[in-house]
């Protein structure tokens, strides 16, 4: 499941990304529960599947979902490298700001965008 998050969201920019979007809105049982799975058993790998999929979570229209699950695996994988967690903080900027909290998105990018200019990912 996690190969299958990560292929279609990486066709997010590119022609057809809706069919990518269509294709993983109907396997979100199986995402779900994967997730799940990997916040209690490898808590960076939900991270880094919570986090490709912002998308998704816009696009669906399950933006307090997809804000949920990656703020539990934000809190989850505390040892994740840094990479990974810049990305699922830019993820959860991006889903607060659809969600229509401009001040939490900036507040959310600010740390990302300075821990990846530090570590330079």
């Amino acid at each position: 499941m996690r190969r299958f998050a990560a292929d279609q969201a990486a066709l997010r920019n590119r022609p057809h990304s809706d069919s990518a979007i269509r294709c993983l809105e109907a396997d979100l049982a199986n995402l779900r529960a994967g997730i799940g799975h990997d916040l209690r058993h490898r808590p960076a790998q939900a991270l880094r599947t919570t986090g490709e999929l912002f998308v998704m979570w816009v696009s669906i229209g399950a933006v307090p979902e997809g804000m949920r699950l990656i703020r539990q695996a934000l809190s989850a994988a505390t040892h994740a490298c840094a990479a990974d967690r810049a990305r699922g903080l830019i993820a959860l900027s991006i889903t607060s700001f659809h969600a229509g909290d401009s001040p939490a998105a900036l507040a959310l990018a600010n740390p990302a965008i300075s821990d990846s200019s530090r570590r330079k990912l």
